[in-house]
């Protein structure tokens, strides 16, 4: 096509390096999570997720702190191609078992959390 593609990759989601967290199943839906950022007090965490398995959700949120997510920022991760990103500041005041929390909204509206330790 005419195009150099000379190797490098000029992906512009890359915020340095991400640590794999590993995998996460959620209503059906296997995804790997890879989060960048620093775990520390009101930082900001950087997402990715790639859904490797089952169906596609129709919403993703991603927050910091508990299960109930009270107090907690959630933001919306997007993306398409099972490849979704998003972001989720770390608590001013961390407690004890905070934890990253992934939501997976169904197509049929069920909402199903489950976290990821931050260690």
């Amino acid at each position: 096509d005419g195009h150099d593609h000379d190797g490098h990759d000029h992906d512009e989601h890359d915020h340095g390096e991400g640590r794999d967290m590993g995998s996460v199943t959620i209503a059906g839906t296997t995804m790997t999570v890879e989060v960048g950022g620093e775990f520390e007090p009101g930082a900001m965490l950087h997402v990715d997720l790639e859904i490797t398995d089952g169906p596609v959700p129709a919403a993703i949120r991603l927050w910091v702190g508990d299960a109930s997510g009270a107090g907690a920022l959630k933001s919306k991760a997007f993306g398409s191609d099972g490849d979704y990103h998003g972001d989720a500041e770390m608590p001013a005041a961390p407690g004890e078992g905070d934890a990253l929390w992934i939501e997976v909204e169904t197509t049929a509206g069920e909402r199903i959390a489950e976290s990821v330790a931050l260690d």
